[in-house]
C-alpha cells in the first residue's frame, strides 16, 4: 500500500528529471521522491489556516507504487512514469487492476466525458453521485476536492492540486466529495471517467467561494456558468454542522 504523506492539500512539481522524464512521486515505505523532485503541500481545512511541508528524497527510494492516497477520504492520487523520445512520448494513464486493488473493490466505468475550456473559467464544486476518474490531458488546471460528506473524518476540508502536462496524473474521486477546477493555461482539456450515466437530473454542488471551505482559487474574478454562480454554501446543505 502506498505510503501516507503529511496532511497536504496541494503538490506542485517545478523540477523535472535528468533522463527526460517529467515529474512524478515514487511512492515506497518512507515517502521517497526520485531526485531533483520537490514536494510541497500546503495544508488547509475546517479553519485550521494553512500550512507548508516541504522535502526532497535521494534517488534511493525503492518500491514505487503508482496508486497514493490523498489526504480526503477515499481519494486517490496516479502517478504513473512517462517515456519520451525524439518522437514525443508514450505512457500507460492507470491499470484498472492497481484502481481496484488500492480502493479494495472493483470499479465499473459506464461513461467518459470531456470538456475544454479557456483560461479563466472555473467549473465546480460539482458532487454528482459517481465515482470520477479525472485526467487532463493538455493544458495546466487547479482542481479543489471538497469532502461534503456529513459523517465522514474529513468532512469539511479541502484538498488541491495542479493536473495537466507537468505532471500528468490522475485522480479518483469518490461520490460524496466535491469537485472543480480552474483553467491556468490558455486551454485545457479536462477528461473524467464516472460509475454512472448522467441524465441530467443530479446537479448537487456547492458554492465555488464556499466561506468554510475556503478553496484558495488562483484566479480572483472567474468565468462562471449560471449553475456554480448560484449554487448553496456548506452552511445552507447542513446547518447542523454549522450551529451559529
Amino acid at each position: 500500500m502506498a505510503a501516507r504523506e503529511p496532511t497536504g492539500v496541494r503538490a506542485d512539481r517545478s523540477q523535472g528529471l535528468s533522463t527526460g522524464f517529467p515529474p512524478f512521486i515514487r511512492v515506497d515505505g518512507s515517502g521517497g521522491v526520485p531526485t531533483g523532485i520537490t514536494n510541497r503541500v500546503a495544508v488547509r481545512g475546517g479553519g485550521a489556516g494553512v500550512r507548508s511541508w516541504r522535502r526532497t528524497i535521494s534517488e534511493e527510494a525503492r518500491g514505487a507504487m503508482p496508486v497514493r492516497r490523498g489526504r480526503l477520504e477515499g481519494l486517490l492520487v496516479i502517478e504513473r512514469p512517462t517515456i519520451t523520445d525524439e518522437r514525443g512520448f508514450f505512457r500507460e494513464s492507470f491499470r484498472m487492476n492497481e484502481l481496484d486493488e488500492a480502493r479494495g473493490e472493483p470499479t465499473c466505468f459506464v461513461q467518459e466525458n470531456h470538456s475544454r475550456s479557456r483560461r479563466g473559467v472555473l467549473r465546480g464544486l460539482h458532487a454528482e453521485n459517481w465515482d470520477k476518474l479525472v485526467y487532463v490531458p493538455r493544458g495546466e488546471v487547479f482542481t479543489a476536492v471538497a469532502d461534503i460528506r456529513p459523517a465522514s473524518p474529513t468532512f469539511g476540508q479541502v484538498e488541491t492540486f495542479e493536473l495537466g502536462e507537468v505532471n500528468r496524473w490522475k485522480l479518483f474521486i469518490p461520490r460524496g466529495l466535491a469537485h472543480g477546477y480552474c483553467v491556468l493555461s490558455e486551454e485545457a482539456d479536462y477528461i473524467y471517467l464516472v460509475t454512472a450515466y448522467y441524465d441530467g437530473t443530479d446537479t448537487r454542488a456547492v458554492a465555488w467561494n464556499d466561506r468554510d471551505l475556503a478553496v484558495p482559487w488562483p484566479v480572483p474574478n472567474p468565468i462562471l456558468s449560471e449553475r456554480d454562480r448560484n449554487a448553496p454554501t456548506m452552511r445552507e446543505l447542513f446547518p447542523d454542522r454549522f450551529p451559529g
